[in-house]
């Protein structure tokens, strides 16, 4: 079975203007190299350090953030992506802009696994929390070598990845049990020494990949995080189709047949950050977009983003992203 060259770029828009590109090595599903590296950032939105590890066919990121504001990250993968991801502190939400991924909503103290053969979309991180994440990137290669032909194994993922489909286990993550959490700390605390680091680590994801499968399969049928999960998506998707119009609270219980006060909470507990500031950071990513790729007025932007006066939009756009309208126009 032959996959296609891991040669990718990840594309990283903070929330102020600027571009950080990251390469994948040069043949990442074949590259039989190991290495460790650590990466710390400091701005004016983060503080946080990255331990990696890169072995063939798979990359270990092990995170520690600590969120001083409301941050949204365009991210493009061209390539497959198979990814582990543990969110053992903070949450994180994965908004597609294409077809060929879905929504991934990801709590504090939960896990998911999932499968898109292409990735364009925006990573959302609400501010004052800190996070602290396992997410493990897997090579097809690497999924194939475990599993050869018996995708069967893997159920409704292995039928995605021959058909090339998105696919999220399950509508809702689940909770890290115990047994993963040891496997997590023996990744994280690995003192094995350099020799045998990488085949120790390789077999540690396989161990944690099959907890993660076991875990779907067995609690498949179980009320995970939400009970309302479809409908606080739905309600996710209702404003980032509507944010021209004035969108109230009432509204959109309405529109996704929920009280308010669960709406609400179970709002936040899903995409990390209350209602309005998701309107507000919606408004703020089309409105960007928009002055990148089109010539309208700073006027007619602000009137499709929601904002009757243009001077109330250009003070949201500035609170939100450091950088008036026009000058950010400028910038690009």
């Amino acid at each position: 079975m032959k996959f296609p060259p891991y040669k990718s770029t990840y594309s990283l828009t903070g929330a102020i203007n600027k571009k950080q590109v990251i390469r994948y090595p040069i043949g990442f599903s074949e590259n039989t190299s190991f290495e460790k590296t650590q990466n710390k950032v400091s701005t004016e939105y983060v503080d946080a350090t990255f331990d990696e590890y890169r072995l063939q066919g798979a990359k270990i990121e092990m995170g520690r953030v600590n969120l001083k504001k409301d941050l949204s990250i365009d991210v493009k993968h061209s390539f497959p992506f198979f990814k582990m991801h543990f969110e053992i502190e903070g949450s994180s939400t994965y908004s597609p802009k294409n077809e060929k991924s879905l929504p991934v909503i990801i709590p504090h103290g939960y896990h998911q696994l999932f499968f898109f053969p292409k990735v364009e979309g925006v990573l959302s991180f609400p501010a004052n929390i800190t996070r602290n994440t396992l997410e493990i990137t897997l090579s097809l290669s690497f999924v194939y070598k475990i599993f050869k032909d018996n995708w069967e194994e893997l159920e409704r993922l292995g039928d995605a990845i021959r058909n090339n489909r998105p696919f999220v286990f399950g509508r809702n993550s689940h909770k890290i049990s115990s047994e993963m959490l040891l496997v997590i700390k023996q990744i994280v605390n690995c003192k094995i020494a350099d020799h045998y680091r990488k085949h120790y680590l390789e077999c540690k994801i396989i161990e944690l990949l099959i907890l993660q499968l076991q875990d779907f399969k067995e609690k498949n049928n179980e009320i995970n995080i939400s009970r309302n999960q479809s409908k606080i998506l739905e309600a996710g998707s209702f404003i980032e189709n509507n944010l021209k119009e004035e969108l109230t609270i009432p509204l959109i219980a309405k529109h996704v047949g929920m009280n308010m006060q669960d709406l609400k909470k179970e709002f936040k507990v899903n995409f990390g950050q209350t209602i309005f500031k998701f309107i507000s950071a919606k408004r703020m990513e089309l409105a960007k977009d928009l002055l990148r790729s089109s010539e309208m007025s700073v006027y007619e932007i602000a009137d499709k983003v929601g904002y009757r006066y243009s001077q109330h939009f250009t003070k949201a756009f500035r609170k939100h992203y450091d950088v008036t309208p026009s000058i950010f126009r400028k910038s690009q």
